[in-house]
């Protein structure tokens, strides 16, 4: 077993899409991406505690 990502606050609903786990950060307020190098990249920043996340028809990211 091999970690990919690290220094994670509260991490929540994983989900993989194109090649990237995407998962949701409940107390630093965020969801990320990482690619399988271990490259993390934000996708949003949010007010509240983001816990579930998902993708509409159109692709665009869908937090909860």
């Amino acid at each position: 077993m091999e970690t990919l990502v690290d220094g994670l606050s509260f991490p929540e609903a994983p989900r993989f899409r194109a090649g990237r786990l995407y998962y949701s950060d409940f107390y630093r307020h965020v969801v990320e991406s990482v690619d399988a190098s271990g490259r993390r990249q934000v996708e949003a920043e949010v007010a509240a505690q983001p816990s579930g996340l998902g993708w509409l028809p159109d692709g665009r990211l869908l937090i909860v």
